[in-house]
């Protein structure tokens, strides 16, 4: 359907917005390639699953990244120009850098990467995608950039406190001790909680919930988000012999779990 705008008072020339040349810069670098980058999203074949920690002070940074056969760490000291960047940046900058030459070595190719950091601005910054500060934003495309060009997927996690960064190890090796946490064999993931349930980590929170919710509340495990979650409870036959769901809000003596017939699958 074509439809006629009124053009009378359209303006021959706008003014753009402050953030309009750096969107423009950060779109010439992502399609300035001859052939569309290959994005991994959801990979239903991961080769592997790579874990690290990163840290930065004022002064230095750290890292060490766990490949299961080895373990990598790097370790610096910050130029006379980061000396004015806030604490933000200095993390954020240590992580991206890492990586870089992490990819450089061929080392993150089709990978599957969980980075922690004990910096929440990083976290929020990268799965916004955007930045108020220029600085931030230039490395949120760097980031992006790196992930196009390894072919993997880059997850960034703000999972981690500094207490445990001493206890895993990363803050140690800054000061050249390399006899902590995982630089003794210790293993990666007895640092990291990413493979468990909130309550396996805290089994004080359902306390907490019911004296919040009521002792009804109901703790469904993740399949049951397809099955409770939705208020579906069971399935039962009718009086002619048709399968029927059966749903209620909260189990009661009237609900499958309490009196409806069960079928068990075939």
């Amino acid at each position: 359907m074509n439809q006629e705008f009124d053009c009378t008072n359209t303006p021959n020339t706008i003014k753009v917005g402050k953030r309009f040349r750096k969107c423009l810069i950060a779109l010439v670098n992502f399609f300035g390639v001859k052939a569309p980058a290959i994005i991994t999203d959801r990979s239903t074949n991961i080769q592997m699953a790579v874990y690290g920690f990163v840290d930065a002070s004022k002064s230095g940074f750290v890292s060490s990244i766990d490949y299961g056969n080895q373990v990598t760490y790097r370790m610096g000291i910050w130029g006379r120009d980061t000396e004015n960047d806030s604490s933000n940046y200095r993390e954020f900058a240590n992580l991206v850098e890492i990586l870089e030459m992490e990819a450089e070595d061929g080392r993150l190719d089709g990978t599957m990467l969980i980075i922690a950091t004990d910096n929440s601005t990083v976290e929020s910054d990268v799965y916004k995608g955007n930045s108020s500060n220029e600085k931030l934003f230039k490395l949120i495309v760097r980031l992006r950039l790196l992930e196009l060009k390894v072919g993997g997927k880059i997850i960034i996690s703000h999972d981690v406190s500094g207490k445990r960064l001493v206890y895993q190890g990363t803050d140690g090796i800054s000061r050249g001790h390399l006899r902590e946490g995982i630089m003794v064999a210790d293993m990666m993931l007895d640092f990291c909680h990413w493979h468990q349930l909130a309550l396996d980590r805290s089994p004080l929170l359902i306390n907490w919930i019911t004296s919040v919710f009521g002792k009804k509340t109901e703790v469904l495990s993740p399949e049951g988000w397809y099955t409770r979650g939705h208020d579906y409870d069971g399935h039962f036959k009718d009086e002619n012999g048709f399968m029927r769901l059966h749903f209620c809000s909260e189990p009661t003596p009237g609900c499958c779990r309490g009196g409806y017939r069960r079928v068990a699958k075939s």
